[in-house]
């Protein structure tokens, strides 16, 4: 008799660890009763392999004082218990509900504790608008810097989709192999609290099963590891180009400013532009995470080129309209100059008086043409500041980020 209710109770054991099993690999987990966590605990659970359930799966637990009474008298553990009380407070919060795609961490990935079978794609920055703007005269260069900073925008947004994709890569295959380790380690367990004997051929087959994958885990985080670290190595060449080439940029545009006519005379001369306005995603994974303020940092700095053209243009727009004052002034005195040369000797004294005023005018004018130039000197100084400030902020940030990405791989991983 004694024999026959010990094989009841090990068939008890084994159908609950194989519904416990089901319910923890399930697409669609069951929702967790009082009930099942009773069940798990008198199956001789760990209570870190219940709580991990119960953070993983919707939960509908009655935790009045009977219940948790009942459930302490049933041999539930305090600890178990405070974990029931907190998945309840989450799933009555809106949107901290307690499912495996939405709440848990991670502890050694330190992403959203899914496995990625269909990795998500990143997804581009937001478009928040368009700008148009006009650059008048020498200040019309500055255009293609904003041109520049858009380009660098664009081509780093395409290299951060392709970074991305592949570290999700990396994560799915690191989850699908602990997924399967974790598998195993879970039919072992409930396989050893079975019964008090020495291991039999399955436990020793799925330990076989378990060092393999354990091994294949080490692998996959290594993988991911070098890869990360190739990374950060492409994002050192990434630095020096983006250094030289915005140096190279902003030095051209400084000397077009510089060389540009900056005679009044030549009017406005107005350069058109119209550009996009954009939001960096914040939806990349958190390991290149980083690379996104630099997506920020260019638009940061469109926005700055703009403000500087806002600045200059009416520096331009005035000596411009003082030079078009003085030219108004000087029109009907050459004309009248004109009429009196048929007769100099007679208009001598008019004629004298005359030239002088033209002299005047066409002396002030001068001056406003040398103010123009070294107001367009003065912005491709401010140009070539900036250069260099700006040379200076991409190592630095360069450098901070290879430093943050690195950490992530290496640091992170291990966790």
């Amino acid at each position: 008799m004694k024999s026959i209710v010990s094989m009841k109770k090990y068939i008890s054991l084994i159908l609950t660890g194989l519904l416990i099993a089901g319910m923890t690999n399930a697409q669609d987990p069951e929702t967790l009763t009082n009930s099942a966590i009773v069940k798990m605990s008198k199956a001789n659970l760990s209570d870190e392999l219940i709580i991990d359930m119960i953070q993983n799966s919707p939960v509908r637990f009655d935790l009045s004082s009977g219940a948790v009474r009942n459930l302490g008298d049933e041999g539930v553990t305090p600890a178990v218990i405070q974990a029931m009380r907190e998945a309840a407070e989450r799933k009555d919060k809106p949107g901290m509900q307690s499912t495996a795609t939405e709440k848990k961490v991670n502890p050694v990935l330190g992403e959203p504790d899914k496995v990625f079978t269909e990795p998500s794609v990143y997804e581009p920055s937001r478009v928040t608008g368009t700008v148009s703007l006009t650059a008048l005269n020498y200040a019309g260069p500055l255009t293609e810097l904003i041109k520049f900073n858009e380009n660098k925008f664009k081509g780093l947004e395409i290299t951060i989709t392709e970074w991305d994709k592949q570290v999700r890569g990396y994560i799915a295959d690191i989850n699908k192999v602990k997924s399967q380790m974790l598998e195993v380690e879970n039919e072992l367990r409930m396989l050893k609290n079975a019964d008090t004997k020495a291991f039999g051929d399955d436990i020793i087959s799925r330990k076989g099963k378990l060092e393999a994958y354990r091994k294949n885990y080490k692998q996959t985080k290594e993988i991911m590891v070098k890869g990360g670290a190739t990374i950060v190595k492409n994002i050192e060449t990434m630095s020096s180009d983006a250094v030289r080439d915005l140096g190279k940029a902003y030095s051209e545009a400084g000397q077009q400013v510089s060389s540009s006519n900056s005679n009044p005379a030549s009017g406005e001369n107005p350069v058109a532009l119209t550009y996009t306005k954009r939001e960096a995603s914040a939806n990349c994974i958190s390991y290149i995470v980083y690379l996104n303020e630099m997506l920020a940092w260019h638009q940061n700095e469109i926005r700055a080129l703009n403000d500087l053209i806002d600045d200059w243009n009416p520096r331009v727009t005035q000596i411009i309209d003082q030079d078009a004052q003085l030219r108004s002034q000087l029109e009907p005195i050459e004309k009248k100059l004109g009429e009196l040369s048929s007769n100099q000797k007679l208009n001598k004294a008019e004629i004298s008086t005359l030239k002088k005023q033209v002299s005047d005018l066409e002396k002030s004018r001068k001056k406003l043409a040398d103010q123009m130039k070294d107001d367009a000197k003065a912005l491709a100084s401010a140009v070539k500041q900036m250069s260099q400030k700006n040379q200076d902020a991409l190592k630095e940030r360069f450098t901070d980020i290879m430093e943050n990405i690195t950490y992530s791989f290496v640091e992170k991983l291990s966790m």
